[in-house]
């Protein structure tokens, strides 16, 4: 997806909602914590960090990914993260999510938040992301919102 995103149901007295490309992230991983076999799966804190790019918002964000491996292989994400925006302002995001056997990464639900006027915007948009792993230590996803 570039620039905007379509979506409809089959329904055609639906509207069509269309996302628009918000950012770009580059994501390494610095540090993984093994908590071994748990009832729901094996547990692992990822710490990352890396560089956010795109016209409404650029800087570098991170923070830990706290990562459930289902047993059917499929990957719970919950991340929490700071970003530094290029311009110096400050924004919590909280992430959950899914990365799936193939590799590809879908961050359903995705939730800024700031106290910094330029970026109030955020606070209130619904916004999705979605990527794919590079490497062991290296992934990107592109996010998207509804204006």
């Amino acid at each position: 997806m570039s620039g905007y995103a379509s979506y409809q149901r089959g329904n055609p007295h639906r509207e069509e909602i269309s996302f628009v490309f918000l950012t770009s992230y580059e994501v390494h991983i610095t540090k993984q914590v093994n908590y071994g076999e748990t009832p729901l799966g094996k547990r692992v804190d990822v710490h990352f960090e890396g560089e956010l790019t795109g016209d409404r918002l650029s800087g570098t964000m991170q923070g830990i990914d706290y990562v459930t491996i289902r047993p059917d292989g499929i990957t719970e994400i919950s991340p929490r993260a700071s970003i530094q925006t290029s311009d110096g302002a400050f924004i919590s995001v909280q992430i959950s999510g899914y990365e799936f056997p193939d590799g590809t990464i879908k961050d359903t639900f995705v939730r800024f938040l700031t106290g910094d006027k330029r970026y109030d915007w955020l606070n209130n948009k619904v916004v999705f992301g979605e990527g794919r792993v590079l490497s062991g230590t290296k992934f990107e996803i592109n996010y998207y919102y509804l204006p």
